[in-house]
């Protein structure tokens, strides 16, 4: 909460965190709004599946559409270089439904520019490209970034209210096909499973990550990530996949001491295990010998090194 708390007040906005429960207004329940006229902004303290920090972040891309630092004009022709005008237009249509047909085409598709800004993506089931949508989110935090500076987003100055809707983090409780591999095996043996495992899942190979970059897993790899695997952690290896198809760039170490890696990205998603939500990194190595991505490890922290990546 510090973080987005910081966020808010470094922009001029008054913070108010709530729990028990989303806010309900017109027909729907929301984990966060913004009034741009009085600088005020309520988050939802403790949403299941998103940080105070994300929310808020969503909550201020509002803000910087009303005050005209970002243009919604400007975002959907930068967009139209990885979704064609039909497909921005199926977005649209879906937002609008989730929000119960309440939103206009513009404000349906500032939700859609806001949740790239809190990265967060609903459409993990709704039978979309998540490679396509995925590039979409980063070329909106891109260009936020160019518009409005490293300070990310400024003060509105006019006045509205806009209320954020509910999206799902990726539920780990289903282990069943990892579990049944392990059975009662312990040791060494077992950490070859769940490498077995991991490189079943990712047989597709080089792998897309959502910002178009290319990486590759071998057994070296899939069997650090299962080294030492606890329950928890082997609760994300069962949904390495879905993991891998959704986590956003969010970091990077750009000089490391390790002897296989020059250089680490780091991608961020938001997973759900047994009632806490937090956020999981996928890090990604360069080799050192001839510069392929490798997914390396599933972290729940990020390196003391990891620069943030230029993001709004």
């Amino acid at each position: 909460m510090k973080k987005g708390r910081k966020l808010a007040e470094s922009y001029g906005y008054k913070v108010t965190y709530f729990v028990g429960g989303n806010i309900r207004y017109a027909g729907g329940e929301f984990r966060g709004v913004v009034d741009t006229a009085n600088k005020t902004v309520m988050v939802r303290a403790d949403h299941p599946d998103y940080t105070a920090e994300q929310i808020m972040r969503h909550e201020m891309g509002h803000a910087a559409f009303e005050n005209g630092d970002l243009s919604i004009d400007e975002a959907r022709e930068m967009l139209l270089d990885d979704f064609t005008a039909d497909e921005i237009n199926e977005l649209i249509e879906i937002y609008n439904s989730e929000y119960g047909g309440i939103l206009s085409t513009e404000e349906a598709f500032e939700e859609i520019c806001c949740d790239a800004l809190g990265r967060m993506n609903i459409f993990e089931d709704a039978g979309l490209n998540s490679e396509s949508y995925g590039k979409a989110q980063d070329t909106v935090r891109k260009y936020a970034a160019e518009r409005t500076g490293s300070k990310g987003r400024a003060p509105p100055k006019k006045g509205g209210v806009k209320y954020s809707k509910e999206v799902p983090a990726i539920d780990l409780s289903d282990i069943s096909t990892l579990s049944k591999r392990i059975g009662n095996v312990t040791g060494a043996k077992r950490y070859n499973i769940i490498r077995d495992f991991i490189m079943d899942e990712l047989s597709q190979q080089p792998i897309v990550l959502s910002d178009g970059r290319k990486a590759v897993v071998d057994k070296s790899d899939a069997l650090h990530i299962a080294n030492k695997s606890r329950s928890k952690k082997t609760a994300e290896i069962a949904q390495i996949r879905k993991i891998v198809e959704t986590a956003q760039l969010v970091a990077e170490e750009t000089s490391t001491k390790n002897g296989k890696f020059k250089h680490f990205y780091y991608y961020e998603a938001s997973v759900r295990y047994r009632g806490e939500t937090f956020n999981v990194y996928l890090n990604v190595g360069v080799a050192r010998n001839d510069a392929t991505n490798h997914i390396y490890d599933i972290t729940q922290n990020l390196r003391d090194t990891a620069q943030p990546e230029m993001r709004p």
